[in-house]
C-alpha cells in the first residue's frame, strides 16, 4: 500500500512546554538556510512518533506574508520527506523537531527541500546510536 504524505494537526509540535524543553535540553544542526533542533523524548500515550515545528524569525522576515511563505514551504518539503525518518525511531520514543529558517531571503522549494533531505540523513545518523544506548 502507497504511503500518504500527510501533516495532520497532531504531528505539530504546537505545546509550549514541549517547545521549552526542545529549546532547554534538544540538540540543534544547521543545513543552509535551515536549523533544527531535535530532542528523542518517551513517548506520552498513543501518537505520532514524530512531531515537528516551523517558524521563520520576524528578525529576518519582516513582512508576515514573506515569514507565512517559509513556514509553508518547510512544512510541505517536510511533510514529502519525513516517511524516511519514521521507521529509524525507536519504539515508544517521539522525536520533537523544530525548524528555523535562519536565512534572509526567502528560499525556493528545491533549496529548502535539499536541506531537509540532507537533516533528515543526518537525524538518521544521530539517532542510530541513541537506539543502542537504550
Amino acid at each position: 500500500m502507497a504511503s500518504r504524505y500527510t501533516l495532520d494537526t497532531g504531528e505539530r509540535l504546537k505545546r509550549e512546554k514541549d517547545i521549552e524543553a526542545l529549546f532547554r535540553t534538544g540538540k540543534a544542526f544547521s543545513v543552509f538556510p535551515l536549523r533544527f533542533l531535535w530532542r528523542l523524548t518517551p513517548a506520552t500515550g498513543p501518537s505520532f512518533p514524530l512531531i515537528a515545528g516551523f517558524t521563520a524569525p520576524k528578525r529576518n522576515f519582516k513582512k508576515a506574508t514573506d515569514r507565512n511563505r517559509v513556514k509553508r514551504l518547510m512544512r510541505e518539503a517536510w511533510r514529502l520527506q519525513k516517511s524516511e525518518l519514521v521507521p529509524l525511531i525507536p519504539e515508544g520514543c517521539q522525536l520533537h523537531i523544530f525548524i528555523i529558517c535562519s536565512d534572509h531571503a526567502i528560499p525556493d522549494l528545491l533549496q529548502v527541500q535539499k536541506s531537509i533531505g540532507v537533516a533528515i540523513l543526518r537525524l538518521a545518523k544521530l539517532i542510530e546510536p541513541g537506539i543502542q544506548d537504550a
